[in-house]
């Protein structure tokens, strides 16, 4: 697998996406599935780390929003600073229960 650096944050508007990679001995390992309504990959845009894994869509259609990070920090600063703190913590949450769970 090729570590990708994402420069967008990606949020599912409609469908369902699963995200997983594959073990050393090449077996596929779904970390987790994406339902409509809710951002993936964020905490390695946060952090500009390479995205640890792969996505594809499950369901017949996906709808996802791409929204450039520069934009979407300057917004969450700016405009949004409670949600700032709130979408912050609940990285770090992601974050802990994967290092967690490995």
């Amino acid at each position: 697998m090729k570590e990708v650096l994402l420069f967008f944050f990606y949020y599912l508007i409609e469908g369902e996406l699963s995200v997983y990679n594959f073990t050393p001995e090449g077996k596929e390992f779904l970390q987790h599935k994406v339902k409509e309504k809710h951002f993936f990959g964020e905490p390695a845009v946060l952090l500009k780390k390479p995205f640890p894994g792969n996505v594809e869509v499950t369901s017949e259609f996906a709808e996802i929003l791409k929204i450039k990070r520069e934009n979407f920090l300057q917004y969450l600063v700016a405009i949004r600073p409670i949600f700032n703190i709130n979408i912050l913590n609940a990285i770090d949450n992601i974050i802990e229960i994967r290092t967690n769970t490995k």
